[in-house]
């Protein structure tokens, strides 16, 4: 399938550890940084794809296929930036 407004990421469980508990992203996400994220059409959990090196200021023109490792929902995403303010 062709994308005419950016590339095509696939993201899976496949890429996360076998014990398939971690998100897309293997870091604990940090209060104050910058990511981009998606939200599981499914379960509405939001998932951490990888940080963002543009702190929220860059644009993005990409779609990601990923597979949530909570429900296994596979999907279709438009990333969108994510600043994460949640305490410890």
């Amino acid at each position: 399938m062709r994308y005419p407004f950016g590339r095509q990421t696939r993201l899976s469980k496949s890429n996360a550890p076998p014990d398939g508990k971690q998100f897309p992203m293997s870091v604990k996400p940090k209060v104050g940084t910058w990511y981009i994220v998606v939200t599981c059409h499914k379960c509405k959990v939001t998932l951490f794809l990888f940080r963002d090196l543009t702190d929220g200021t860059g644009s993005l023109s990409a779609t990601y296929l990923v597979t949530c490792p909570r429900c296994g929902h596979h999907g279709e995403y438009e990333g969108r930036h994510y600043q994460d303010m949640a305490s410890d």
